[in-house]
């Protein structure tokens, strides 16, 4: 007999992690795709697809047994696992097949271009001339104008010549050929070091960037910040490099306003990520005018929808515009945040974050008895955020004159960093944190009326730090 554990495959098998993303949509084509002769010539894996998609399963059900879908496909039939597994594979390589084609699909330009070196190859002259000279044109007519758009423009005037080679015309390259190449090696660069120094920028490793300093050069020399796909990275790479120097962010804040609509959604989200982060790390050095610039980045980013990414919208980013927008007073605008996008948040941790967006809401408000409230509903899955909220349990106490509770708060705070090894760099501040307060408590230096400014100032600093 074989032990239940050898039939669970919802978190052990690649096939229902796969099905497992599909969309309403997605998984009725998929079906039309099994359908298909031409596709597919198995009749058992549709019913393995039915058995899987039957009553919802695959949300409703915490583990799928391979012995109850095996029966559903071979009626009675003793159970096999070999033969299992093997319905399990071709289906798997189906959906897989399946996602290429929907994927590849997408991209129109990159299909015509194909089906113009088809005819091509088949010697369908005026056909193939036909071809190349129409998605030249749409491609010219097209909105987006990022790195892939000079990618496409290679690829059409490369076909092109490639063409007149094999009718033994001898044409140099044009010149539109060579810029296009250039402009995409240029923006591509440009664009990889710029999350590569995003991604050093955290982990603190050196990376040596090969022909950086010979490509800004060119690009200033050639002034070619006046392509899209160039000048956006360009001033996202100065940021980086040059953080002091404000005039980085303000051009590449120009850029954005200008150019973005010439990126796709998921590129869109990554220029303003990174636009933001600039922000934030200023914010960190108390340059808090940089308050309104990056609440003017989430406000842009969300009445845009780009921050959300196949129907999910991150923690960090939901939770740093409340918690900008609140310190902003722009509550109208949070509140409409939380209303419209929380649908967006994992279900498993939505309610913690909605009510923990609140609670900053509501202390924002001054309303701390509502403030507490909510904070006290979230259930602190996250190490981190059980720790912003007890800084904000601090800072109300403080202000409330609540000083044995404050007291007790703040050995509590103290017991749970010994405890909690986790948390790693994120410990020094939230200590600091808990002593300052402690040595303000007890400070007979300030008046009543300096120390209540001090408390405000040095803990709101100290807040943006730790958050």
């Amino acid at each position: 007999m074989l032990s239940k554990n050898n039939f669970l495959f919802m978190n052990k098998s690649n096939l229902i992690s796969l099905l497992a993303t599909f969309s309403k949509n997605e998984a009725k084509d998929f079906k039309k795709w099994l359908q298909s002769l031409y596709h597919n010539q198995r009749s058992d894996i549709i019913l393995m697809f039915d058995a899987i998609f039957d009553k919802n399963v695959l949300k409703s059900e915490e583990h799928i047994e391979k012995e109850k879908i095996y029966k559903k496909i071979f009626n009675n039939e003793k159970y096999d696992d070999a033969k299992m597994r093997q319905v399990m594979y071709f289906l798997l390589k189906s959906a897989e097949s399946f996602l290429l084609f929907e994927y590849y699909h997408k991209d129109e330009i990159r299909n015509k271009i194909a089906i113009s070196d088809i005819y091509k190859h088949r010697k369908l002259d005026r056909t193939f001339l036909k071809n190349i000279d129409e998605v030249e044109e749409e491609l010219s007519n097209s909105e987006l104008k990022n790195y892939t758009y000079w990618f496409h423009e290679y690829n059409i005037q490369s076909t092109r010549l490639s063409y007149y080679e094999k009718q033994a015309q001898k044409v140099a390259p044009s010149k539109k050929l060579l810029s296009a190449l250039d402009y995409y090696y240029i923006a591509s660069k440009l664009k990889q070091s710029c999350l590569i120094l995003s991604w050093f920028s955290v982990s603190k490793h050196n990376f040596k960037l090969d022909l950086l300093e010979e490509i800004l050069s060119y690009v200033r020399v050639n002034q070619l910040t006046e392509i899209p796909a160039i000048g956006i990275y360009y001033y996202i790479y100065n940021t980086l490099i040059d953080l002091e120097n404000e005039e980085h962010f303000y051009l590449l804040k120009d850029k954005i306003s200008n150019t973005s609509q010439y990126f796709p959604l998921d590129e869109q989200k990554e220029i303003y990520l990174m636009a933001i982060n600039y922000c934030i790390r200023r914010l960190n050095e108390g340059h808090t005018k940089f308050l309104h610039e990056v609440f003017d980045l989430y406000q842009s980013g969300f009445s845009k929808r780009i921050f959300v990414d196949n129907n999910r919208i991150s923690r960090s980013t939901f939770q740093n515009a409340i918690n900008i927008a609140g310190r902003l007073k722009q509550f109208d605008w949070a509140e409409k945040v939380i209303h419209d996008f929380q649908e967006y948040l994992d279900k498993d941790e939505r309610d913690d974050l909605v009510n923990f967006s609140m609670a900053l809401i509501n202390y924002e408000k001054k309303d701390y008895k509502k403030a507490l409230r909510l904070f006290s509903q979230v259930e602190y899955k996250s190490v981190l955020m059980n720790l912003v909220s007890r800084s904000y349990i601090i800072r109300m106490l403080y202000e409330q004159d609540e000083w044995g509770v404050l007291e007790a708060q703040l050995e509590s705070v103290q017991n749970y960093l010994r405890r909690k090894e986790v948390i790693g760099y994120h410990k020094i501040p939230y200590k600091n944190y808990v002593k300052f307060t402690k040595k303000l408590m007890k400070s007979d230096i300030m008046s009543r009326s300096e120390k209540e400014k001090f408390a405000k100032d040095w803990l709101l600093t100290q807040l943006i730090k730790i958050m």
